[in-house]
């Protein structure tokens, strides 16, 4: 127990660095925004032109809130690398939900071609617990920078 109290308090250290704080600032403020503007917008609810007659429309459907997220996160990040010039935690998580949005479109367009017990499996015994392992390790070096 001992040899993990440095390097809990270091990491402790790390998290509460004015820079640190100011990205996580950035980012909780946009999910903020966020918040409020997909409840005020409707995007899982409302009706999407033609999506009765186009299949996909109404399979990416759902995502329509993740995309919105990834735009104002990104956009965040964006300006406060273009204001500050520190913005590499913030860039690396929005990158990341990127990245994650863009597994969700692959598991979506996989379920048209695969059976779905098979993509299930896939996506709970292989694809998420990688996301939580490469996020974590992602996000611990870019605390330690």
């Amino acid at each position: 127990m001992n040899s993990l109290t440095p390097v809990l308090a270091d990491f402790i250290s790390d998290l509460l660095r004015p820079s640190v704080l100011l990205q996580l600032f950035a980012l909780v403020f946009g999910l903020i925004i966020w918040f409020f503007l997909q409840i005020s917008l409707y995007l899982e609810t409302r009706r999407w032109p033609f999506e009765h007659r186009f299949k996909y429309i109404a399979l990416f459907k759902p995502l329509a809130n993740e995309v919105l997220l990834l735009v104002i996160l990104r956009i965040f990040a964006l300006a406060l690398h273009n204001i500050s010039g520190v913005a590499g935690l913030a860039l690396f998580i929005s990158g990341f939900y990127g990245f994650c949005v863009f597994t969700r479109v692959f598991i979506i367009l996989l379920r048209l071609r695969v059976p779905i017990s098979i993509v299930k499996s896939f996506d709970v015994s292989v694809l998420r617990p990688f996301l939580v392992v490469f996020g974590f390790v992602g996000f611990i070096s870019q605390i330690a920078a």
